[in-house]
């Protein structure tokens, strides 16, 4: 009998180390907090209606029923719920990433160089940004970048995959916005036929974006050095950055699928009325 008391001790020492190895293994709300703001993953979030509109217009240029269109593009606009697609990746970032790595990545995103590369990201979204643009375009004309500046911001997109991250953020938007235009009943598109778009527009988007994200890689990084670029992609060769890079990008494909879907059933909804 006095086995019973052992055991029931033995199991209470086990489920206690197992709920602090679970607790030790679980990331803070504060943590993927800071992650978003040192990553930039909220602004990216942020920023992406803007680049929604965008395509809609385009998109009009050529729709049959620029009306029905510009209601499509509305429902599309009005789903994207930045709290709620956060909540996705947040959630995404918490099940898929474990503690002990969130701290290296945090220790990494408030090093100085990380910090440096992120400063200078941020003039992407100044308001004159397209016209410095445009001068530094003018500048290098006449003083190009040298051979070794073009391998270090290479070798920068290569190991971030800037370009298909960024390929598959547009076509997930792209997708999203191409699927529920059927509903309209005028331009009604296959499953199939959507894919083939997606892969033609893929095919065409590819080769121009690369170049427009070396070029513009070559001003926002002006600053720095080809150290300070290649010690910034040798990170993302290593393990933990390839995979926070398949974390996040995991991440906003979901959220943007969840768009999708909400903004088709809304729409769906509204013609069955």
């Amino acid at each position: 009998m006095k086995t019973l008391p052992k055991l029931y001790f033995v199991l209470f020492i086990c489920m206690t180390i197992f709920s602090q190895n679970s607790f030790a293994n679980t990331i803070s709300n504060d943590d993927i907090y800071s992650y978003f703001d040192l990553s930039g993953t909220k602004t990216a979030l942020n920023g992406i209606p803007e680049q929604m509109a965008a395509m809609g217009q385009q998109m009009q240029l050529t729709a049959k029923n620029p009306d029905e269109s510009r209601r499509v593009m509305e429902v599309l606009a009005s789903s994207w719920q930045v709290d709620n697609m956060e909540e996705i990746v947040f959630d995404h970032i918490q099940t898929n990433l474990t503690n002990k790595e969130m701290q290296s990545l945090l220790v990494w995103l408030k090093s100085d160089l990380s910090r440096r590369i992120k400063q200078a990201e941020e003039k992407s979204s100044e308001p004159n940004f397209n016209q410095e643009f445009m001068q530094y375009m003018a500048k290098i004309q006449t003083n190009p970048p040298s051979a070794d500046r073009i391998q270090a911001v290479r070798g920068f997109i290569e190991s971030t995959q800037m370009v298909e991250h960024t390929i598959d953020m547009v076509i997930g938007i792209a997708k999203g916005i191409t699927k529920n235009v059927p509903v309209t009943g005028t331009e009604a598109l296959t499953d199939e036929q959507v894919d083939n778009q997606m892969q033609q527009m893929e095919a065409m988007m590819k080769p121009q974006l690369e170049q427009q994200l070396i070029l513009v890689s070559y001003f926002l990084y002006e600053d720095l050095t080809n150290d300070d670029i290649n010690r910034y992609a040798d990170f993302y060769k290593k393990p933990l950055g390839q995979k926070e890079l398949t974390v996040i990008s995991g991440a906003v494909v979901k959220a943007l699928g969840n768009w999708s879907a909400a903004a088709f059933n809304t729409l769906n909804n509204e013609l069955s009325e």
